[in-house]
């Protein structure tokens, strides 16, 4: 704790007592640029033996350690290859395997490959992978590059990588013939190239039994095909002009924030560093809402994750100053601290009309304890810590937190996943007469311990039944170098090692029932991102799963889940072209092009420095094929409620063709936990004949609740609370750029 304090203190003075004026945008007063500085002085400082995505560095110091280093080195050469791989220089890597695998044939001409020496030849075949898709899915990059079922586009056109990693992976195979690790990835290899994969269930997989649609990836086209590591994305109308932008980050210490402007004419202008934000580098995951209900959304920064004692990053709270700037505000709201995190989550915990703000730290084993936060709105764009007297301040690894109201009394709950232990659900029993803020923690009773590598969450209700559920997706510590064996696993139907998703069913008694193999969920999801949305208007949320495991070997598609009106969810990822096989992470849901579906942005890029990919945009053919899908699209301003309107419960009843009546259920929120979806409500009505009305419950201290009956379909609406009408809002809708 003292070497915490230490560091805190540290980086506070360098801000405050280092020269500015080469870096000093006239635009911004000195606590942003104190914030700037402070970035720099940490990432200056930073080891490289506790940050995973500084390779280079790494690499460096094994080529002195070997230079050192008398006698046997062979395991030293095998990491220094690996780190070659990691840091981007593959054919490094290639060269010194390949010598490596030479002295080893040498001294073992008669059986070469042998669980010893297997390492090798595993890390050489995906060495050649990987150059093969350096040379022709980001030299020569195109729309349709790494998505399974890999499209005539998309096969390589120099094969050179892939059929080296073939002939490895074939002597792999023939020595360890229930290596389905390689086999996956030998599969993989033969249809980059064009072949058929020898796997006859891969071949069944590429056929796609599931018809839907398919959504094709736009964002080169769009100019938001920033390439970088693992990220978050906010889509939000950051400047009110009715069309949703798009920022995002890449985890990197020295990767800035991308800020895209929509035109509004299928095509986005990057404007990070006019809007002040391109120096504000690194952030894993980052989420929005309007702290100060000023009417425009502001932007908060997660970073330090996964890193331990080399996670002592602050956070940044960027304030939207309204004129397409923000401004960090960190220091000045109370929110500047030293902690490992990617994880917080927004919500008016007392109904006062003000956000607050829960923030999940990272306690491992590294003899540092980071208690999460729960940050109390002073009103005044500040905030108080109030964990410990509210009950929630726990000491756990947070990879996932979000906000719902479980028994609709009116008041949001927390759920906190913790990687590699029992999950948290804190039963919020605040009295609001009193303004006494208090939480108990129900988990074990309420059914939601499990799963116990959790990673992602939200709360939903994905059977319209007018009660929030729970989703929480599993990320298997124990088996994130064999995630594409579990994947082939899975395929054959054979037993999986590791931990599947929850979908917790709510019971309506403050307590959860698992039923994600019953409706489907049964596929091993090494998710990071992820997110939810009605793809197809079909007034039931779908769900974007992307998967996130460092390793190289990690080649297997995110998974898109359509929901079957509630009762069960069909994998449409092949037919339906989300089958990305790059590493996923920050997914958000919007109508960007205004047409009255919702398109799909998603961050890809890994953990290693070299792991880099072009984030995507897939956009929704719903106008052609869900045309007899009804929608309705509410923008949301609160008045004794928050301003975002987090936290509102929107019931809307139709009537079909045949007069029957029908309830759709949302509640006002981002969405996931790693991705930030737009606050405005885009709400698929399937094949309503009209709309019979919409109730609107607030979450203000009264629970104020309004009814609208003159909706119509297929509009968009804003809905200021108090006001007795909705008004229109009118788009025009435009096609994104596609080519």
């Amino acid at each position: 704790m003292r070497l915490f304090v230490f560091l805190s203190i540290l980086c506070c003075c360098f801000a405050c007592s280092s020269d500015t004026t080469s870096n000093t945008n006239t635009k911004f007063d000195n606590e942003h640029q104190n914030a700037i500085n402070r970035l720099d002085s940490i990432i200056s400082s930073a080891n490289p033996d506790l940050i995973y995505c500084m390779n280079s560095e790494r690499a460096k110091k094994l080529e002195e350690k070997i230079q050192n280093t008398s006698g046997k080195k062979f395991k030293l050469r095998v990491r220094l290859a690996h780190e070659y791989l990691k840091a981007g220089k593959t054919q490094k890597a290639i060269q010194l395997l390949e010598n490596i695998k030479t002295a080893i044939e040498q001294q073992l001409p008669d059986n070469p490959i042998n669980k010893n020496t297997k390492q090798v030849y595993d890390l050489l075949a995906v060495a050649y992978m990987r150059s093969a898709e350096e040379e022709n899915c980001l030299k020569h990059h195109v729309p349709e590059s790494c998505i399974f079922p890999f499209e005539k586009a998309a096969i390589h056109g120099n094969k050179k990588g892939s059929q080296q990693a073939i002939k490895i992976y074939d002597q792999l195979l023939n020595k360890f013939p229930n290596d389905a690790q390689s086999e996956w990835l030998l599969n993989i290899a033969h249809l980059t190239t064009g072949g058929n994969p020898p796997n006859t269930i891969i071949q069944q997989a590429k056929q796609s039994l599931n018809a839907f649609p398919k959504f094709n990836e736009v964002a080169t086209y769009a100019n938001v095909h920033e390439r970088g590591l693992s990220g978050g994305v906010c889509m939000e109308d950051f400047n009110n002009d009715g069309l949703l932008d798009i920022i995002c980050s890449s985890y990197g210490l020295r990767d800035p924030l991308r800020f895209y402007i929509n035109n509004g004419d299928g095509s986005f202008d990057e404007i990070s560093k006019s809007a002040g934000i391109e120096q504000i580098t690194g952030g894993l995951n980052i989420i929005h809402a309007d702290y100060n209900n000023d009417g425009y959304e502001d932007v908060f920064v997660l970073r330090g994750a996964w890193f331990g004692q080399g996670g002592l990053h602050p956070n940044s709270l960027l304030k939207n100053n309204r004129d397409l700037t923000f401004s960090d505000v960190t220091e000045s709201s109370g929110l500047l601290d030293f902690h490992p995190s990617q994880t917080a989550s927004w919500a008016d915990i007392n109904n006062d009309g003000w956000l607050d703000l829960f923030i999940g730290n990272e306690t491992s084993d590294d003899n540092f304890e980071h208690p999460s936060k729960l940050m109390l709105n002073n009103k005044d764009g500040s905030f108080t810590n109030i964990s410990k007297s509210a009950g929630v301040e726990v000491f756990t690894y947070a990879k996932s937190c979000t906000w719902g109201d479980i028994n609709n009394d009116g008041l949001p709950e927390l759920f906190i996943s913790n990687l590699n232990g029992e999950n948290y659900l804190f039963l919020n029993q605040s009295d609001l007469s009193t303004n006494k803020i208090k939480f108990r923690n129900i988990a074990l009773q309420a059914g939601t311990l499990q799963p116990k590598f959790s990673f992602p969450s939200w709360f939903w209700d994905y059977n319209n039944d007018g009660w929030l559920d729970l989703f929480v997706s599993g990320y298997d510590l124990r088996k994130l170098k064999l995630v594409a064996f579990e994947e082939l696993s899975a395929l054959e139907g054979k037993a999986i090692q590791s931990t599947l998703p929850a979908l917790f069913l709510n019971q309506k008694n403050v307590s959860f029932k698992n039923v994600a193999e019953s409706t489907g969920l049964n596929h091993p999801l090494f998710t990071m991102g992820s997110n939810y949305g009605d793809i197809n208007n079909d007034g039931f949320q779908d769900f974007y799963a992307g998967t996130g495991a460092p390793d190289f070997r990690s080649i297997v598609p995110n998974r898109m889940y359509l929901n079957n009106e509630g009762s069960d969810f069909t994998d449409i990822t092949y037919s339906g072209g989300f089958g990305h096989i790059q590493k996923g992470h920050g997914v958000a849901f919007g109508d960007i092009d205004r047409d009255g579906d919702q398109d799909i942005y998603a961050v890809m890029g890994g953990a290693f420095e070299a792991d880099v990919f072009f984030n995507a945009l897939f956009q929704n053919p719903g106008e052609e094929h869900f045309k007899d899908h009804k929608w309705l699209n509410l923008k949301l301003s609160g008045t004794t409620a928050n301003r975002s309107a987090i936290g509102a419960r929107i019931k809307v009843t139709v009537e079909d063709k045949n007069g029957a009546k029908r309830a759709i259920y949302t509640h006002v929120s981002t969405g996931g936990s790693f991705g930030s979806s737009p606050l405005e409500q885009h709400i698929g009505l399937g094949a309503a004949k009209r709309i019979l009305n919409c109730e609107i419950i607030w979450p203000d201290k009264a629970n104020s609740t309004e009814l609208f009956d003159s909706l119509e379909l297929n509009q968009s609406y804003h809905i200021k609370q108090g006001a007795k009408e909705a008004v229109k809002r009118s788009y025009t809708s435009f096609s994104l750029k596609t080519k």
